[in-house]
Formats: structure tokens, C-alpha cells, sequence
């Protein structure tokens, strides 16, 4: 939950979304975030969760402007498909500055840390 105001993006929160995220975290029931990325579809249960969180990952780390506008009209104007979840991963990893394993890593211990309707915080640098 969130907006965008004069180019900048205010607010972050999770949403009623967070518990069905963190229950497929438990359950370790779910696609490694390379392959949840390279995906064409949302297939996968609960898929909205994750990638909702995935978005305040990225808030987080303040990169979600930055990585919106690249995505909306740099990558997926150029690529599909699998190339485009590549294309994807390689601008997340350099915008947030750690390689796609580690940011996994910390996605999954954040989003075990934070109930429904939280407001985030993001990370000083």
C-alpha cells in the first residue's frame, strides 16, 4: 500500500496479503525467486503475495521508482519472456547492489519480520 506523489513514493506497508506470504515461507512451498521472476504468469498459490513483497523489498532499499521506470519502459518494452525475468534480475541486483541469492536471503528473513498493515522502514544505507 503506497502512492506515488510528484515522483516520489510515500508510504510502504504490507497488507492482508503478509500472512499467506509468510505460510508459504513456512512451508517452504514455493519458487526460488530466480524462478519466480523468469515466470510468465502468476501460476504459482499465493503468488500476489510475493510478489507484492517483493515491491517493498525493493521499497525498502528506496529502489522502487528506479526500478519501475527501468522495467515499465526500458526492459519491458525491449524483452519477453525468459529474457525479460533475466533482464529483470541483472537490474535488481545492480540497483540494490547484492547478487540475486542474497537478496532472496534477505527477503525471506524480512518477510518473516513483519505482520499485515506495518509500515516499513527503510534501511539506512
Amino acid at each position: 500500500m503506497g502512492g506515488i506523489h510528484n515522483q516520489t513514493f510515500i508510504e510502504g506497508y504490507t497488507n492482508w496479503r503478509m500472512p499467506l506470504l509468510q505460510e508459504m515461507l513456512k512451508r517452504e512451498d514455493y519458487l526460488p525467486l530466480p524462478r519466480f521472476i523468469q515466470q510468465e504468469s502468476m501460476s504459482e498459490k499465493n503468488a500476489y503475495a510475493k510478489a507484492r513483497f517483493l515491491f517493498c523489498y525493493l521499497w525498502i532499499h528506496d529502489k522502487m521508482i528506479p526500478f519501475t521506470k527501468t522495467y515499465l519502459y526500458t526492459l519491458s518494452a525491449r524483452y519477453k519472456g525468459r529474457e525479460l525475468g533475466e533482464k529483470v534480475i541483472t537490474e535488481m541486483e545492480k540497483l540494490v547492489g547484492k547478487d540475486i541469492k542474497t537478496i532472496e536471503q534477505e527477503y525471506n528473513i524480512w518477510a518473516n519480520q513483519y505482520p499485515a498493515s506495518q509500515k516499513l522502514q527503510k534501511r539506512k544505507r
